[in-house]
């Protein structure tokens, strides 16, 4: 039988042998190869890479219409550029769905609009971020994928990926959105609202007077983005006839500058001006409209939110 002073002494010893000496020690410098026995080391680039190690699971997980398929964002390579992938119930195995055909968002050709959108929502994926299903009375199980060159529309059946609604650099299409019966698409572009009857393929721009620098349309400001959780600035009503939008203001908000440190040129790439509500000074003016998807005059909402004519009763 074994007594407690050998049973601690061999403890000791297991310690001892699993320790390791300054000589043994990697050192960053060393061109040498270290071989370490019995220990798993991570290299630095591997601790500070995005995703971290392990941390590579599928998001924006959501079933088809007809609950045949569950679609996915995934990245088999372990990257930030993710790809969209459907697992069929009934076969029971997985299988690529939609691979974007110019390779989808990279850091080189986000726009400057939703380059703030992402960081408002500490967004950091590349190649596809988001997709929303067709809802139709079709059997046809497809899905909506909005990419920086345009809006494609992908069938589960292995065609190639169609692109419906081009987009550029200049006139980016932003926030698109299905309607309930995905018959339409609303999108915010030149900061105003429009649809895409998907039947005919027929393009309408609902607003009007917006010119990006005080004023914008369906788009939501930054203290809806930052502060609120709000990401978008229109809604679709269920019967997909009719769209809420919001109005925003900015006139009265101030420019304040944002310089990059380290720029080599000078002038508009080395700064950027936003209009920014300080503490204590204005907020921007916020009112909310409606109007039919085939056009016509704006209904104003009247909503009293507060102010020096609010009656509290």
């Amino acid at each position: 039988m074994q007594s407690v002073d050998e049973s601690k002494e061999k403890k000791t010893n297991l310690k001892r042998s699993r320790s390791l000496s300054l000589h043994d020690m990697p050192v960053t410098d060393s061109p040498a190869t270290q071989t370490l026995d019995h220990y798993d080391i991570f290299p630095v680039k591997d601790i500070v890479q995005s995703p971290l190690p392990g941390y590579v699971a599928p998001t924006s997980v959501s079933f088809s219409p007809d609950d045949s398929l569950i679609a996915y964002l995934f990245s088999p390579e372990e990257t930030l550029s993710r790809k969209v992938f459907a697992f069929d119930l009934n076969a029971v195995k997985q299988d690529l769905f939609f691979s974007p055909p110019d390779g989808g968002l990279d850091e080189s050709n986000i726009s400057p609009e939703e380059k703030l959108r992402r960081e408002r929502s500490r967004e950091r994926g590349l190649g596809v971020t988001r997709y929303e299903w067709v809802k139709t009375i079709s059997k046809k199980k497809t899905i909506m994928v909005p990419l920086p060159g345009g809006i494609y529309f992908q069938d589960f059946s292995g065609s190639k990926p169609v692109l419906k609604l081009p987009s550029t650099s200049s006139s980016p299409i932003i926030d698109p959105h299905l309607s309930p019966d995905g018959t339409m698409l609303a999108y915010i572009r030149d900061y105003e609202l429009h649809v895409l009857n998907l039947l005919y393929n027929e393009q309408r721009q609902l607003t009007y007077g917006a010119n990006g620098n005080t004023v914008t349309h369906g788009l939501a400001e930054y203290i809806a983005q930052e502060e609120m959780d709000r990401k978008t600035g229109y809604w679709w009503s269920l019967d997909g006839k009719f769209i809420a939008f919001t109005e925003v203001d900015y006139s009265e908000i101030p420019l304040f500058r944002i310089m990059h440190q380290g720029k080599s040129s000078v002038g508009p790439e080395a700064q950027e001006d936003h209009a920014y509500p300080f503490a204590g000074a204005s907020n921007v003016k916020v009112r909310l409209g409606v109007v039919s998807t085939t056009g016509g005059p704006v209904t104003w909402m009247d909503l009293l939110c507060g102010g020096p004519n609010y009656d509290d009763e």
